[in-house]
C-alpha cells in the first residue's frame, strides 16, 4: 500500500512542497526499500504510534503549511492546490480534506455521502469535521496547540481519535477550520468485515478518552454534546437500530463501539495529562 500511495503522491506535489516520510517502528526494512525505490527521505521512530510519527514529521518539515495523509491512501490531483487555497485568512488554523473509500461497498465508507463546503468556528463535533488522512494545519497553529497527543492513535494504548482530538483543541483555541470536499484522498479498502467490526472497539476507546479529556480541559458545556451523540444516539440508538434489524454484525459493532467509548471515556478522566495532552509514558 505504500508503495501505490506513493506513486499517487508524487505526481501532486508541486515544486515547492517538502516531502517527509516517517517509518513508525516498522518491524521489518521493507518501509526504507520502499522509500529508497522512490528516491523519498525518511524518518523513523522507534516508537510506534501516530500521533509520535505525526509529530516528528512536523519536526522535520519547513513550510508554512503541514499536510497529512497515510500510507493506505491515494491522494488525487490538485489536492495540495485545494488545500492551499483554503488558508485565505489568517484565521484558518486548519483544513480538513475530503477522504472516499477506493471502491463502492467499501466496509470502511467514510466520506460516503457528499458533503458541502463547510467552516468550523468555535465547539463541533470532530465527527462533522472529517478525517485525519487528509488533514492540513498552519504549522505555528499546529505546534502552538501542542501537537497531537502522543497517546491517542494507532499504536498506542488508545488506538484511535488523535485527529479528532486536534480539531477539537483547535477550535477550543479560537482556530477556525474548513472542510474543503475537493481535496479529495482515497482510501484504501482493506480490512475485512470481521476487521472492521473488531476496529469499532478501538474507534470507541480513542473517542470517549478524548471526550474524556476535553471535558477536564474545557468543561462539560463544551463536551455535553460529544457525550450525548456518543453515548445516545450513535451509541445505544445505534446498538438499538442493530436488533430491530437483526443484525448480528451491527450489535456487536454497536456493542464494541459504545463499551469502547465508556472505557475510553473512563480512562480520559483518570490519565495524569500535561496541559491539553495526556501524559506521554515514560
Amino acid at each position: 500500500m505504500l508503495r501505490d500511495g506513493l506513486a499517487a503522491l508524487l505526481p501532486t506535489l508541486r515544486s515547492d512542497d517538502q516531502l517527509v516520510l516517517v517509518d513508525s517502528a516498522s518491524d521489518t526494512d521493507e518501509t526504507r526499500r520502499v522509500a529508497a525505490e522512490f528516491d523519498v527521505p525518511i524518518v523513523r521512530s522507534e516508537i510506534k504510534g501516530l500521533s509520535i510519527a505525526r509529530n516528528l514529521g512536523v519536526t522535520h518539515a519547513t513550510n508554512d503549511i503541514v499536510v497529512f495523509t497515510d500510507d493506505d491512501c491515494l491522494p488525487q490531483p490538485g489536492w495540495l492546490d485545494v488545500i492551499e487555497h483554503a488558508f485565505d485568512t489568517p484565521e484558518v488554523g486548519f483544513v480538513i480534506g475530503q477522504v472516499r473509500a477506493d471502491v463502492d461497498d467499501a466496509y470502511l465508507p467514510f466520506d460516503a455521502t457528499p458533503r458541502p463546503r463547510r467552516v468550523f468556528v468555535g465547539p463541533t463535533d470532530p465527527i462533522d469535521i472529517g478525517h485525519g488522512a487528509c488533514m492540513a494545519f498552519r504549522r505555528d497553529a499546529y505546534v502552538g496547540c501542542g501537537g497531537a497527543d502522543d497517546r491517542l492513535g494507532a499504536g498506542t494504548r488508545l488506538l484511535s481519535a488523535e485527529d479528532h482530538d486536534l480539531f477539537v483543541r483547535m477550535l477550543v483555541h479560537g482556530w477556525t477550520g474548513k472542510y474543503e470536499p475537493d481535496a479529495l484522498v482515497l482510501h484504501r479498502d482493506w480490512r475485512t468485515h470481521r476487521e472492521v467490526v473488531r476496529y469499532c472497539w478501538g474507534v470507541g476507546l480513542g473517542t470517549g478518552a478524548m471526550v474524556g479529556k476535553m471535558t477536564r480541559v474545557a468543561g462539560l458545556k463544551t463536551t455535553r454534546p460529544l457525550l450525548r451523540r456518543r453515548f445516545g444516539s450513535d451509541g445505544i440508538g445505534e446498538l438499538a437500530r442493530g436488533v430491530r434489524k437483526r443484525s448480528k454484525s451491527m450489535v456487536a459493532a454497536s456493542t464494541l463501539k459504545l463499551t469502547g467509548t465508556l472505557t475510553g471515556f473512563t480512562l480520559g478522566l483518570l490519565f495524569r495529562r500535561d496541559g491539553e495532552r495526556f501524559r506521554a509514558r515514560r
